[in-house]
C-alpha cells in the first residue's frame, strides 16, 4: 500500500469515527434548525478542530510529518462547515453545559473570510504532510492558529 492510499484510508476512517461520534452525541439530526442543535454542532466542531490541532502537534513531536495530512484534510472539511452555523448568536441557548464561552455575533463576511483562511491553512498542512515537509506544516499550523485566534478574540465572549 502506498502512502497516498494509506492517507486516504486514514481520512475515511477518521470521518467515519467523527460521524459515529456525532450520531452518538445526537449532533447529527435531520432538522438542524433548532438553536440548541446548531450550538451543539458548533461546539462539537470546535472540539474536533482542537483535537486535530493537538494530534498534529503530537505527530510532529514524534517525527511523523506524513501522518498530519489526514488532520489537514479533516480541518479543511470542518472549517468549510462553519459559516452557515454562525448566522445567528442563539443567545437563548447559553450558557451551554461544559462551556464558559458564547458566540457574540459577527458579520457573515468575517466568518466566511476566517473559514477560507482556515481551509487554506489546512490544505497547506495536508500538502506539507503528504510531502513530509515540516516547514510547510509548521507554517500552515501557524496560519491556522492565527485564524482561530482572530475569530475567538473578536467574537467569543465569556459567561
Amino acid at each position: 500500500m502506498n502512502k497516498r492510499s494509506f492517507i486516504i484510508g486514514l481520512t475515511v476512517l477518521f470521518l467515519l469515527v467523527v460521524t459515529s461520534a456525532l450520531l452518538a452525541q445526537e449532533v447529527l439530526k435531520t432538522d438542524q434548525s433548532a438553536p440548541e442543535q446548531i450550538v451543539k454542532l458548533r461546539k462539537f466542531i470546535m472540539q474536533a478542530l482542537k483535537a486535530n490541532f493537538g494530534d498534529m502537534k503530537a505527530k510532529l513531536e514524534s517525527n511523523q510529518p506524513n501522518a498530519v495530512a489526514v488532520n489537514g484534510a479533516s480541518v479543511a472539511a470542518l472549517a468549510g462547515s462553519i459559516p452557515p452555523l454562525y448566522k445567528d448568536t442563539h443567545k437563548q441557548v447559553y450558557p451551554v453545559k461544559g462551556s464558559n464561552t458564547y458566540f457574540k455575533g459577527a458579520p457573515a463576511a468575517d466568518i466566511e473570510r476566517i473559514s477560507i483562511q482556515m481551509q487554506s491553512a489546512a490544505l497547506q498542512i495536508m500538502r506539507g504532510g503528504e510531502a513530509g515537509d515540516k516547514d510547510a506544516i509548521g507554517k500552515g499550523m501557524g496560519e491556522l492558529a492565527n485564524a482561530c485566534s482572530a475569530c475567538h478574540k473578536a467574537y467569543r465572549g465569556k459567561n
